[in-house]
């Protein structure tokens, strides 16, 4: 609300206040890309917002533990209230 930009994961469920990263090698292998990941990760944190992270192995091979967790932590964040964030749409 007070204008400025937090991040842009790879996916954001508004209503629960969850974002979603996929941390491939091809984008944080290097050490300023991994630092550039581990702020942006604590800079929506910080606003409250609840960061999964997943490798692509991880989306490739256990789907089912990814969505799991996935759904447990968007039940979590419709149980309180919403967080005073708002999205824009790229387009």
């Amino acid at each position: 609300p007070d204008g400025i930009f937090i991040a842009k994961p790879d996916a954001w469920w508004q209503r629960a206040g969850v974002a979603g990263e996929v941390d491939s090698i091809e984008y944080h292998m290097l050490a300023a890309d991994y630092r550039a990941t581990q702020m942006r990760h604590n800079r929506m944190e910080s606003y409250g917002i609840n960061v999964q992270h997943w490798l692509p192995s991880v989306i490739a091979n256990e789907s089912r533990t990814v969505l799991s967790d996935l759904r447990n932590a968007i039940d979590s964040g419709c149980r309180r209230p919403l967080l005073p964030v708002v999205t824009m749409v790229d387009g």
